[in-house]
């Protein structure tokens, strides 16, 4: 459709199931380098198999697992990284990189990788239950692995739990299979620095280009504005949660999407 009628600016989204392989795991983990923008992916020339899927699959854990940290009373230590990225920072980079990549990049043809800066470990995003004044403590992964399955096979529990279809994953390597990449930004960066100057846009161009501890607090919030979550206890003290825009907030608590609970 670009080619069609007036030439049109073209901008290719994709998601990095493009280095879901150990080649480029090795690069990031073992090696202590960033995938760079101008690789070649030559490296996913050989051993890519479903990356797509566990990669939407993520953002499903990271909620359910929230979610048995609340009932079940205990985090896992996993100090891996998470490359979450606001929404509202991805589309600037798209629309960005759209208009300005190649005036940045000094070429016609050019990738920009989206990361966060500085970048929560997983640890930093279950863990803000207890910030928040959830009964959460964490423990070591292998003993935490331990309680899910005992738990699973404990005849005695009745209730089925949110965490239950993603058992085989959480219980094998999750520290091992949970590994994201560290990424090289320049080229994006760069986008966004002549977005900010040629468009008139207001602000830092890398404001907003994290989740922190705030944000974590709004997930927090609206899971437990829609019923999804309970309200922390603050037995243990803790921050109050963040307040969600009151029309927002009265909205998700008269909608039918709370119906579903964290552990059904």
């Amino acid at each position: 459709l670009c080619a069609v009628g007036k030439p049109k600016r073209f901008a290719f989204v994709s998601s990095t199931s493009t280095l879901d392989t150990d080649f480029y795991v090795n690069l990031s983990n073992k090696d202590g380098k960033a995938v760079m923008e101008a690789d070649d992916l030559e490296g996913s020339l050989k051993g890519l198999a479903t990356g797509y899927g566990q990669s939407k699959w993520a953002s499903e854990y990271l909620s359910q697992m929230t979610t048995w940290s609340v009932y079940r009373r205990d985090l896992p230590d996993i100090s891996n990284t998470v490359n979450a990225v606001p929404v509202t920072r991805v589309s600037r980079i798209v629309v960005a990189a759209t208009f300005h990549l190649s005036g940045a990049t000094k070429e016609s043809l050019a990738v920009a990788q989206v990361t966060g800066h500085p970048r929560v470990t997983m640890n930093d995003w279950i863990g803000a239950l207890e910030v928040y004044g959830y009964n959460a403590p964490l423990i070591p992964y292998s003993e935490w692995s331990a309680k899910v399955k005992n738990y699973v096979n404990d005849a005695a529990e009745k209730e089925k739990h949110a965490l239950l279809p993603l058992f085989h994953f959480v219980v094998g390597n999750l520290p091992g299979n949970s590994i994201a990449l560290e990424l090289d930004d320049a080229n994006a960066l760069g986008a966004l620095d002549l977005y900010v100057e040629k468009q008139g846009a207001q602000g830092d161009s890398q404001a907003s280009s994290n989740i922190n501890i705030q944000v974590l607090g709004t997930y927090l919030k609206y899971l437990v504005t829609i019923g999804f979550l309970p309200g922390p206890s603050r037995e243990n003290g803790g921050q109050p949660l963040p307040k969600l825009d009151g029309d927002l907030s009265q909205v998700l608590t008269s909608s039918q999407f709370g119906g579903r609970s964290a552990r059904s």
